[in-house]
């Protein structure tokens, strides 16, 4: 049992483990792994650059990509910025960021599915089951969009320029990957995969008799 603690707790306060050198539970924490857009798990008209981390969407029908790292437990975040945001129709929906379980539909907006949790960068919706809820304000270009994902409570919360947009689904079940969808004329950058795992607002602190996390 009290390796069940630790290994909540190393997944909520990692930092507090630095000094042990077990590696016993490291291999939980996803979010300490360095990932990129799959090379060949995305939409077919999808245009990848800058070592896989730069996404560029050419076609007129929504198109994914997929990190290439999955997580099942634990606490993750990453964050994208906004290179472009074109018009490609009148859809007020356009650049779609989240997560999604596996299998994934590649050609079909993030979001269309019970298995996909996603935000509208344009109009600010949220996005399950292809069901658009109000959620926050719209997005523009080069505003860095985060999102984080606490798979022990199944919160997802989006993050805009640093600040909190707040909880969007309490429903998330891994294993997830990170996900996005694009149409024509759209480009997105991930700029941080490397983010240290943070508590989702509101998440209980977890204690363990005898060390403080």
């Amino acid at each position: 049992m009290e390796d069940l603690y630790q290994a909540m707790a190393f997944q909520a306060a990692p930092d507090c483990f630095k000094g042990d050198r077990s590696d016993k539970f490291r291999h939980r924490n996803g979010s300490e792994v360095p990932w990129s857009w799959a090379k060949d798990f995305h939409g077919p008209h999808i245009i990848l650059s800058n070592n896989y981390k730069t996404a560029h969407g050419c076609h007129y029908d929504w198109e994914k990509i997929v990190g290439n790292v999955t997580w099942r437990s634990g606490t993750h975040k990453f964050e994208i910025q906004i290179e472009l945001n074109m018009l490609a129709s009148s859809n007020t929906w356009q650049i779609i960021v989240g997560v999604a379980q596996q299998p994934v539909n590649l050609q079909s907006h993030l979001g269309s599915s019970p298995k996909e949790w996603g935000m509208m960068c344009l109009s600010g919706q949220k996005v399950n089951k292809n069901q658009p809820e109000e959620y926050t304000s719209g997005s523009r270009r080069g505003d860095v969009i985060g999102v984080i994902v606490d798979l022990n409570t199944g919160r997802l919360e989006f993050t805009r320029n640093g600040a909190s947009l707040g909880i969007a689904y309490e429903n998330v079940k891994g294993p997830i990957s990170p996900c996005i969808s694009l149409l024509k004329g759209q480009k997105i950058t991930l700029i941080n995969t490397m983010v240290k795992p943070v508590p989702v607002q509101n998440q209980l602190q977890v204690m363990i008799p005898g060390r403080n996390v």
